[in-house]
């Protein structure tokens, strides 16, 4: 019995101070975060983004840590899976010439299974066409930062649909609708092929481009089953595909759900006027 008390004591004092190291490096991080923004010195800048990312690897692999909601650290956004079976914390970098690096962590609930590092290759991906169709893996993930999650079953399928930001260049911003989903091999993989945009083959993930600091919206409805977006587009039709002359025009186009894909529509308002226009 007494063996039994002193095994229970020393797991208590154990998790204890494990709280006490995260809030240690949850602080930590904050300082770094404020730095890496504030820092004058782009020398200075670098180092604290990598001795934040140092700091979050030693946090996020301790015991407790997937309850740590980082409640003193502004720079991190961190999304909840609605089955709470994992949760996805992004973050980004700002460089000199106002282009942004992104940084994410998948992490599970189930703490045996190991936290994974997000890198962030949207930048050399770019506008290929090959980003809209492509299945990625974490190494080679289109960065952003999350912002909505929603989980969608079909059938056998199960999938989560994901909406961030990404802030591109310092010309452009975009947003993007994403696909997370597991593979046979359990590993975590980005994008599936799931979005008729009207214009080709069904598309992996769907991205929108347009003028830096521009407000565009894009947000899942899950009552409805939309994806709503407003919609834009250059006020001269000659700079079409020139991005940086992209600008939100107040309307709304969607994409909606059918047979687990997600169809493209447009004018969500004139639609809902008239239900029987389909």
């Amino acid at each position: 019995m007494r063996l039994k008390i002193f095994l229970v004591l020393l797991s208590i004092s154990g998790l204890t101070q494990a709280q006490t190291e995260i809030e240690r490096l949850s602080w930590r991080l904050s300082a770094l975060g404020f730095d890496m923004v504030e820092c004058r010195k782009d020398a200075d800048r670098d180092s604290c983004i990598a001795l934040f990312n140092e700091n979050m690897d030693s946090l996020i692999h301790m015991e407790g840590s997937f309850k740590h909601r980082f409640d003193s650290v502004a720079n991190i956004r961190i999304l909840d899976a609605p089955d709470k079976s994992f949760r996805l914390l992004t973050w980004g970098f700002r460089h000199p010439n106002d282009s942004f690096t992104f940084f994410g962590l998948l992490q599970y609930a189930d703490e045996k299974r190991p936290a994974v590092w997000l890198q962030d290759k949207a930048q050399q991906m770019g506008n290929k066409d090959s980003v809209y169709h492509a299945s990625l893996g974490p190494e080679s993930w289109c960065g952003a930062i999350y912002y909505q999650i929603e989980k969608i079953k079909y059938k056998k399928e199960v999938y989560y649909l994901l909406v961030g930001w990404n802030g591109n260049t310092v010309k452009t911003d975009r947003k993007i609708v994403d696909v997370l989903s597991w593979n046979e091999f359990d590993e975590p993989i980005f994008g599936l092929p799931i979005f008729d945009t009207q214009t080709s083959s069904y598309q992996n993930r769907v991205i929108w481009e347009y003028k830096n600091g521009a407000n565009m919206v894009l947000k899942i409805e899950p009552k409805e089953k939309l994806i709503v977006f407003e919609h834009t587009e250059p006020a001269d039709p000659r700079a079409l595909g020139i991005y940086t002359l992209y600008l939100p025009d107040g309307t709304y186009d969607f994409f909606r759900y059918k047979k687990g894909k997600w169809i493209k529509e447009t004018m969500l308002y004139d639609h809902f006027k008239n239900p029987g226009r389909d």
